[in-house]
């Protein structure tokens, strides 16, 4: 339990810093790389736990071999883990990161309508909500003949519906709500 919430508090920490500098993608990524370096590698392992290597020697040692395959945000961390002698928790705060963060810039996208699109307008619909929402998307696309025309798009909790259904429930309100003398 406390091997969790240890993994969990650095990795966010982790993320919360490579979300503005390198990106989620990229630290997912190079978490993914150096935690199966450590568990493919007796050497590294015993490198990073031996207490006969001084603290300063093991940062000495990121800088010059993982200078060129790590960025300097995965570096610092990997410092921060050793002077704070956590570094035997990065399986885990890497296996946290995958979990948590891994599908995080992927947005689900539901594409309703009531009879089959073209696949140039299903391909225009999809570059369009691509751009405005700058994330990659799971795309799927539902028949719905209860919207009676139209097409209704469902980005996660958000929905953006242009049905002749909802036109006519929104002209049942405004006419619903005209006093009539």
């Amino acid at each position: 339990m406390k091997n969790s919430i240890i993994a969990r508090r650095y990795g966010d920490a982790f993320i919360s810093l490579a979300r503005a500098t390198i990106g989620i993608e990229q630290a997912v990524k190079e978490a993914n790389t150096l935690k199966r370096i450590l568990k493919e590698s007796e050497e590294f392992n015993i490198f990073f736990a031996s207490p006969q290597i001084s603290r300063p020697e093991k940062t000495r040692f990121i800088d010059d071999i993982l200078k060129n395959d790590f960025s300097e945000d995965m570096r610092n961390f990997l410092k921060l883990l050793i002077n704070k002698g956590r570094m035997d928790y990065f399986v885990g705060i890497a296996d946290h990161i995958r979990e948590t963060y891994s599908h995080e810039d992927v947005v689900n996208v539901v594409l309703k309508t009531t009879f089959f699109l073209d696949n140039a307008l299903i391909q225009k619909v999809q570059n369009k909500l691509q751009e405005k929402l700058q994330k990659k998307m799971n795309f799927y696309i539902n028949l719905a003949p209860e919207l009676c025309g139209g097409i209704q798009v469902i980005i996660g909790n958000k929905i953006i519906d242009g049905s002749v259904k909802y036109r006519l429930n929104e002209l049942k309100k405004k006419l619903k709500a005209i006093e009539v003398f």
